[in-house]
């Protein structure tokens, strides 16, 4: 598996829904304290670029933060 494929699926355990999508307080929670954590101004950054209506498509997030696109 690889790192945008595990980044998916572990966005996917904050999906209680699985609508593909999660609500900004869970982003703020997976980015700050999951893996390597990102500091509160870089996920401010992340989510103001990413906020669809309080909801985020993660894994258009992730597509984005890891090939740029």
């Amino acid at each position: 598996m690889d790192r945008p494929e595990r980044l998916i699926r572990a966005f996917g355990n904050f999906d209680g829904d699985k609508s593909g999508r999660v609500n900004t307080e869970a982003m703020v929670t997976i980015l700050t304290t999951l893996g390597s954590p990102l500091s509160e101004e870089e996920v401010k950054e992340f989510i103001a670029d990413a906020d669809e209506d309080g909801w985020i498509d993660y894994k258009k997030f992730v597509n984005t933060v890891v090939f740029g696109s």
